[in-house]
């Protein structure tokens, strides 16, 4: 909860800060969870999670003039009930997208600055994503498979090469 205090108080609760992402389209955009429930009841019952929200816009046109805001649309959070007006693809979309976090924030801020060294000062001595697979060639009845962007180089699992 956040409390803002000046002449009045203000409460707000269920705050979250992160990444908004807009899913617009039309038919299979807009196709609702609830016309999906004998394919999805597994995850329909399974859906809860406090991370991922969805903004439903209602459907008003005006072809006149933009508009600074909208008339109506709340943030409602997902659960085996309000999974059911939620749009399948987004939802699926959301849910991905949410399983890809680490929990090892470290990690993140290591990948974010060895983007920033390789993409902002043009250092091509740093590695700052996995193996580019490059278009492969034909050599008789061999295939050759060329990867840029390895550091020092590839190798399996179990280090045999």
């Amino acid at each position: 909860m956040m409390e803002i205090v000046a002449g009045n108080r203000i409460s707000l609760k269920d705050i979250l800060f992160g990444d908004v992402w807009l899913c617009s389209g039309q038919s299979n955009m807009e196709y609702p969870m609830n016309r999906l429930t004998d394919r999805y009841a597994d995850v329909i019952v399974r859906c809860e999670n406090s991370k991922i929200w969805q903004f439903k816009v209602s459907q008003v046109y005006d072809f006149d003039a933009p508009k600074d805001d909208y008339s109506s649309g709340n943030w409602v959070a997902v659960t085996p009930k309000t999974i059911l007006d939620y749009s399948v693809v987004a939802y699926f979309f959301a849910r991905d997208l949410n399983d890809v976090h680490p929990q090892n924030k470290e990690e993140v801020g290591r990948r974010l600055s060895l983007a920033a060294e390789r993409l902002a000062y043009h250092d091509k001595k740093v590695v700052a994503s996995g193996p580019i697979y490059e278009p492969m060639s034909e050599k008789g009845n061999k295939v050759e498979l060329t990867f840029t962007n390895c550091g020092s180089g590839l190798a399996t699992k179990d280090g045999k090469n």
